[in-house]
């Protein structure tokens, strides 16, 4: 899998829930992630969470996409729910998110690799960017010795929990990475990182 320097990440891998916040009455706080799919099975992620609580990285390391001779026809689509779990404040808040993924394409002529996402949140609501632009990769800049992309999607999201029952939420990103072209062709696209963050939040 190929990183970014800056992305190394130190963490525990994420085969159940890692909880580093308790829920709180202030802002929107995220505590943790968890991973499954064929993209990201048991014992494959690294989750992070920074200080504040304000944003979370999740780091694959079995998640890519592969066409080839010799590549089993089960790779060609790899997918990847992430479900990431959230404090928010009583009463209606609403809020900018923004969710960044880097991954490395190496394409031969002909063969196109797609990163297709959605989102929703339970409970609350989505209010754009539930359905996000697919990132397109061609052989025109992964070809060669491949390159590193980035795929940003910003969305925003309303909660209005009237109880304390309701305060923890799931935010689910359903995920996938793909790829298209003649079986004699040989491509390659990761999925190596997804930092989810909160961009700005306040009362409705």
């Amino acid at each position: 899998m190929h990183f970014l320097p800056s992305l190394l990440l130190l963490g525990t891998a994420a085969a159940g829930p890692l909880l580093t916040r308790q829920s709180s009455p202030g802002p929107i706080t995220l505590l943790s992630a968890t991973a499954s799919g064929p993209g990201c099975p048991p014992n494959s992620t690294t989750v992070h969470v920074g200080a504040e609580g304000q944003e979370l990285t999740i780091a694959f390391d079995a998640w890519a996409a592969e066409v080839g001779p010799n590549a089993s026809a089960s790779l060609r689509e790899v997918s990847c729910d992430i479900i990431v779990r959230a404090s928010v404040p009583l009463g209606c808040t609403v809020a900018s998110m923004q969710t960044v993924y880097h991954g490395f394409g190496q394409l031969d002529a002909g063969v196109t690799g797609t990163f297709a996402a959605q989102y929703s949140v339970s409970p609350g609501q989505i209010t754009s960017g539930s359905n996000p632009p697919n990132a397109v990769i061609t052989s025109a800049a992964f070809g060669g010795s491949g390159n590193t992309y980035t795929k940003t999607d910003p969305w925003a999201v309303r909660f209005n929990p009237g109880t304390p029952n309701n305060q923890q939420v799931a935010i689910t990103v359903r995920s996938r990475v793909y790829l298209q072209g003649n079986q004699g062709l040989l491509g390659f696209l990761s999925a190596d990182d997804a930092t989810v963050s909160i961009v700005s939040q306040g009362a409705c």
